[in-house]
């Protein structure tokens, strides 16, 4: 664990990066120049997702920009975990997504609009004032979510999947991403080099049909964009409210 988070670490511009860390599990011994938030024994993204959403809740404004960072293959060492944990915290911590321009609320080496829309492997740079407007990410641990959210659908960005949808789960996301190339689309076949060339631009950047390269769902992809376009409208909606629980029938 502490190789991987030294390794994260190492990409951080100390004139940029002020670090701010939510741990989980066993207290590591060195973590340089950061602020430890808080510390939990056991947990999962909820409570760094929430911790970094209640700071943009704080300090609401588009000049704040947070960067989500995880340490990806801690419970599973595994080549794909660690190739893909290289790539996105080069991307998260770049110039190219600090100085993202006004068109962008949301910068990562790359997001993919399919299954639904998100990054792979859920690192990025955001927006704080983006970020205010997203449900708290305890709202599905809390039962204040529809009760479609609860099953496990990778189509939908549901269940397991819904953490790794949250930074995109709101009609006003304007996401850009560094990777220029359709070689890598999502999950873990081609994930590109961690020194890939960075061209910032507006995402997804591509026809959806790139990034279709799995058979995940049996419902074409217009439907598939219809049932998020209706789940970001009650997600907008829910924001509005102070309390958002629905009954179940």
């Amino acid at each position: 664990m502490q190789l991987i988070v030294d390794e994260q670490l190492s990409n951080l511009d100390p004139g940029v990066h002020i670090q701010q860390i939510t741990s989980i599990g066993y207290r590591l011994p060195n973590i340089p120049d950061a602020t430890v938030r808080e510390r939990y024994k056991n947990g999962s993204d909820v409570l760094t997702l929430h911790a970094l959403w209640d700071y943009c809740k704080k300090h609401n404004n588009a000049d704040t920009k947070v960067v989500y960072l995880h340490s990806k293959g801690s419970y599973h060492d595994k080549l794909g975990n660690a190739k893909l944990r290289r790539f996105l915290t080069k991307g998260a911590l770049s110039k190219e997504c600090s100085n993202l321009p006004n068109n962008c609320n949301v910068c990562s080496s790359h997001m993919s609009p399919l299954p639904h829309p998100h990054v792979p492997g859920n690192m990025w740079l955001a927006r704080c004032d983006y970020v205010a407007t997203l449900l708290d990410p305890n709202s599905q641990a809390e039962g204040k979510l529809i009760i479609n959210f609860n099953a496990g659908n990778p189509c939908k960005g549901w269940g397991r999947f819904f953490l790794e949808h949250w930074i995109h789960s709101h009609p006003s996301v304007m996401p850009c991403d560094l990777y220029p190339g359709k070689e890598y689309t999502w999950a873990y076949n081609n994930i590109p080099d961690v020194n890939f060339p960075m061209d910032l631009q507006m995402a997804p950047r591509f026809d959806l049909n790139v990034y279709n390269t799995f058979t995940v769902s049996k419902i074409s992809l217009v439907e598939m964009m219809e049932q998020l376009l209706r789940e970001q409208l009650w997600v907008i909606g829910c924001g509005l409210m102070r309390n958002c629980t629905i009954s179940r029938r």
